[in-house]
């Protein structure tokens, strides 16, 4: 994935928890194709495998996708 990207910038490790498990988030800032984007990679750490959420939006856009993004986040329950 990186390698299609340029000024690939990837932030600090947050703690997080996602549907009462624990999980990580990774925010990553780059450019493709002369635009910014901003993707927030999450693994959340289920009870038999790890899940993997993948946002992506423009990097101008992330305030304003926050909530959305934040919606269905609270909206991941693990199935066994």
């Amino acid at each position: 994935m990186v390698k299609k990207f340029t000024d690939v910038r990837v932030g600090d490790r947050q703690n997080m928890t996602v549907g009462g498990r624990s999980a990580v988030q990774y925010r990553i800032d780059c450019i493709s194709k002369r635009i910014k984007v901003t993707f927030f990679h999450i693994t959340v750490d289920g009870v038999n495998h790890f899940h993997q959420l993948l946002f992506s939006t423009g990097t101008n856009n992330v305030e304003t996708n926050r909530a959305d993004m934040n919606s269905i986040l609270l909206s991941f329950r693990e199935t066994l």
